[in-house]
C-alpha cells in the first residue's frame, strides 16, 4: 500500500462546507453566510464579500448549526440547531450586531426537516415538520417588521399528499412550492397561495399532460 495513502480518520477532519442545507447571500450582495465545521462541530460562518478577510465565526455552543438565511436587512440570521445529533431541528434567529439569539420552536417534541425558507420581507418562515404524525407544511409568523425574537403558533398551511421533504417562497411571498414524496421515489411539488390557501382552486400540482410530474425543485 502507498504510503501517500491518506487514512480515513484524516479524511474525516478535513472541513468541509456543508452543502445541503444551503448558504445564503444577504440583500445588498455583501456578505455570504454558511456552515463549516473548520472547529470540528457545524458553526455559520458570514464572509465579507466586498474585502479580502477571513470567514467570521458568529455562532458557539453545543449543537449543529446549518442552512442559514438572512433577514432582509442583512442584520439578523435564521439558523438550524441540531443541539444532540437527533435531527430533531429547532430554527434559532440571531441578531448580528448584539449576538442576542433565540429558539423560535422552543419545547417541540417533533421532528423539523432540515429545509425551510422566509419569505422576501422577512415575515414569515415556511418548514415542515412531523408535528401532525406525518411531515405537513407549516408558517411561522416571525413579526420581523417589529421584532425579530418574536415568534408565534406554526400554522398549517398544506398537509396533503406524502411527507414533505422542501419549500421555497416565491419572490413576491404570496406563493410556496412545496416538494413531498410520492410513489416509490417520485416526488410531486405542489403550489400553495398562502394569501388564499383555504379557498379552491388556489391549490396547484405540477403536471405534465394532465399527469403529477415527478419534479423536484
Amino acid at each position: 500500500m502507498s504510503s501517500d495513502l491518506i487514512d480515513l480518520e484524516r479524511c474525516l477532519r478535513i472541513p468541509l462546507i456543508e452543502p445541503y442545507a444551503g448558504f445564503d447571500i444577504s440583500a445588498d450582495g455583501n456578505q455570504a453566510a454558511f456552515s463549516w465545521n473548520l472547529s470540528g462541530q457545524w458553526e455559520v460562518y458570514l464572509l465579507d464579500l466586498q474585502k479580502q478577510a477571513k470567514p467570521a465565526q458568529i455562532t458557539s455552543g453545543p449543537g449543529a448549526k446549518l442552512g442559514p438565511r438572512f433577514t432582509p436587512d442583512g442584520l439578523g440570521l435564521w439558523y438550524l440547531l441540531d443541539e444532540d445529533g437527533s435531527e430533531e431541528y429547532d430554527i434559532w434567529f440571531q441578531d448580528l450586531q448584539s449576538g442576542m439569539k433565540r429558539n423560535l420552536t422552543p419545547d417541540t417534541p417533533e421532528a423539523i426537516q432540515p429545509n425551510f425558507d422566509r419569505s422576501s420581507d422577512g415575515r414569515w418562515i415556511a418548514y415542515q415538520s412531523n408535528r401532525s404524525g406525518r411531515f405537513s407544511t407549516y408558517l411561522l409568523s416571525t413579526d420581523a417588521h417589529k421584532d425579530q425574537f418574536s415568534a408565534g403558533e406554526p400554522e398549517p398551511v398544506f398537509t396533503e399528499g406524502g411527507p414533505h421533504w422542501d419549500v421555497r417562497f416565491s419572490p413576491e411571498g404570496s406563493w410556496l412550492a412545496v416538494v413531498g414524496e410520492s410513489s416509490g421515489q417520485d416526488h410531486t411539488t405542489t403550489l400553495i397561495n398562502i394569501s388564499k390557501c383555504k379557498k379552491a382552486g388556489l391549490v396547484q400540482q405540477i403536471e405534465l399532460e394532465g399527469r403529477p410530474l415527478n419534479a423536484l425543485q
